[in-house]
């Protein structure tokens, strides 16, 4: 599942785009979960950092493309983000805010979907992203996709992985900022889990990487909402 934010204020270019990721996610067997977004302030507004791709228009109201896209580096260093529009003259400039790429209205199917390879490809390899723990015996290189939760208590922190646990001094604040960015939200207090290995959820209850974890009342509504999110589908 790759969701994917689509920043247009014409109706009609944002639905070919959205028809297009349709198209592309048949051809592969990818699932695209789409947002659009025909108004910047209200894509920023509503930004977290668990889009994987933005393609965005440079030609906003309000605001430019460029300029919404430094604003969005403000607070996502790694969101892949493709420029779409007919202003190749500024788009060739998408560097400055990171952009992978650009394609040219008015879009069509093969050259977009060029562009999107390469996207997948891009955030294929950030979420497969190796990270280094140190536990007090030495140091272990771990792929963020395998971890499956991290739990704290008092003063360290247990990363619960495919490859095992691992106990380090860390506080859960440090581990949140490394991890947010790779959809890893707090069900409780206690626990920083991986959307992408969480199996089920029963009421107020998650199960993740075998176990069964508390999901509090205070963080139920947002936890939620962003797995929700994050699967495309409904939960209750």
């Amino acid at each position: 599942m790759y969701r994917v934010a689509i920043v247009e204020d014409s109706s009609e270019d944002a639905g070919r785009l959205r028809s297009l990721l349709i198209r592309y996610g048949k051809e592969t067997a990818i699932q695209f979960h789409i947002q659009l977004f025909d108004n910047p302030l209200e894509f920023l507004a509503r930004f977290r950092e668990d889009f994987d791709l933005v393609l965005m228009d440079i030609e906003l109201p309000g605001l430019n493309g460029m300029e919404t896209a430094r604003r969005m580096r403000e607070s996502d260093s790694a969101v892949t983000l493709i420029f779409v529009t007919n202003m190749a003259q500024y788009a060739l400039n998408g560097y400055e805010v990171g952009a992978l790429d650009f394609v040219l209205k008015p879009v069509s199917y093969a050259p977009f979907a060029m562009k999107l390879r390469k996207a997948v490809r891009n955030i294929d390899k950030l979420k497969n992203e190796d990270i280094l723990l140190f536990p007090s015996n030495g140091f272990v290189r771990i792929s963020v996709s395998g971890i499956f939760y991290v739990e704290v208590q008092k003063h360290y922190l247990t990363y619960h992985t495919e490859q095992g646990d691992y106990v380090v001094r860390e506080s859960m604040k440090a581990a949140e900022e490394k991890l947010s960015r790779y959809h890893f939200l707090r069900c409780n207090n206690c626990y920083l889990v991986n959307l992408r290995q969480v199996t089920a959820v029963d009421g107020n209850m998650v199960m993740v990487g075998g176990m069964t974890l508390q999901i509090s009342r205070p963080r139920r509504g947002e936890f939620l909402k962003s797995l929700t999110d994050y699967l495309g589908g409904s939960i209750r």
